[in-house]
């Protein structure tokens, strides 16, 4: 298979793609590579600017949910996070204060974490 050419154009209420192309590309080829998984959640590279792998933390996060008995599916986690992509995007933001091994002591990271909770 040989891929040539390929256009893209976001729906309206998508970031401008100059603005998430490197983004773009790089989901893209994780999911032609098979390291991202191809779903609804992949458009919050456009709505959010998030990368593939902030992706797999969300997508996690809705197979948690699920196996916890949630009632709410994964596709109803998409729909609502593309809904609101600034729910998205913090949520990823607290999961990356709470748990990246750098950058924060404890009491800045509960006053970052306490931010973001607003």
């Amino acid at each position: 298979i040989h891929l040539y050419d390929f256009g893209l154009l976001p729906p309206e209420g998508h970031r401008e793609l100059a603005e998430v192309r490197p983004q773009v590309e790089n989901a893209f080829a994780a999911a032609w590579r098979g390291e991202a998984e191809v779903d609804g959640f992949n458009e919050l590279v456009l709505r959010a600017g998030l990368t593939w792998r902030q992706i797999v933390v969300l997508r996690a996060y809705a197979k948690y949910l699920r196996q916890t008995g949630s009632a709410f599916s994964q596709r109803y986690v998409e729909q609502t996070f593309i809904a609101h992509p600034e729910l998205a995007a913090l949520l990823l933001r607290l999961f990356e204060i709470k748990f990246m091994p750098f950058g924060y002591d404890g009491d800045e990271r509960a006053q970052r974490s306490d931010d973001v909770k607003g």
